[in-house]
């Protein structure tokens, strides 16, 4: 069951920018993980807020697409943040539950699901993909000579099968839990960035997270990839 209380109003809407509401609470600060998309958290570093601050022009006629790159977003993030607490669940699974939560928070007319192609997709009510992930991890306890196959399992993945989902947005997730691939040069167009929430054994923790345009639309405010985040108190 969701822990996520609503509020009013669940999301607000104005020239410059847009606010979704996830939880009833004070924020305690903000943080911007990708260009102009900013999460208010709680003192515990839940997620209660997304701020989107692109304005109409750029919204105009994508807004869909905005709204679930933005929820995926402030789901994975918040999985980075809380890692360690979802020891054993696969972090596809706590993605996937916590955007539904953010979707049913706000009464978005959007749907998470479990589908192909990619086994994490946004959806809007006519069942259009909007955002495709692949989510991966190397897990330790777990010894694999080569893991760097994975860092472009994922791309290759979604590259191959977006084009059957021409508007959608494609984002691959590599999480490297023990440091393992720390010197792995990352995969165009992906980058490495600091994993927070899992402090485990054999070097830091690292996320390699590739956001893969649609074929054949173009959004003025999809960025090129998620900013680092900051460690944890």
């Amino acid at each position: 069951m969701s822990t996520i209380s609503k509020r009013l109003p669940k999301i607000s809407r104005e020239p410059e920018a847009m606010m979704l509401y996830f939880a009833d609470l004070p924020p305690e600060g903000s943080l911007e993980i990708a260009d102009n998309f900013v999460v208010d958290f709680s003192p515990d570093d839940d997620i209660t807020g997304l701020e989107i601050l692109w304005d109409d022009a750029y919204r105009a006629g994508s807004e869909p697409e905005l709204l679930a790159f933005g929820i995926f977003g402030s789901a994975l993030v918040s999985l980075a943040y809380h890692y360690a607490k979802h020891a054993g669940q696969k972090p596809r699974d706590v993605v996937r539950n916590k955007a539904a939560d953010y979707i049913a928070a706000t009464d978005l007319p959007l749907h998470v699901t479990a589908s192909e192609p990619a086994g994490l997709t946004i959806v809007d009510a006519s069942g259009n993909p909007l955002l495709c992930a692949d989510i991966r991890y190397g897990p330790r306890g777990i010894i694999q000579p080569d893991m760097a196959p994975q860092l472009s399992a994922g791309i290759d993945r979604l590259s191959q099968s977006t084009p059957h989902s021409p508007g959608a947005v494609g984002v691959a997730v590599f999480i490297d839990e023990t440091g393992a691939l720390r010197r792995q040069p990352p995969v165009a167009p992906g980058v490495w960035l600091d994993w927070p929430g899992a402090r485990l054994l054999g070097g830091p923790s690292r996320a390699h997270v590739a956001i893969i345009p649609p074929h054949q639309r173009k959004y003025p405010w999809l960025p090129k990839d998620f900013l680092s985040l900051p460690p944890m108190d």
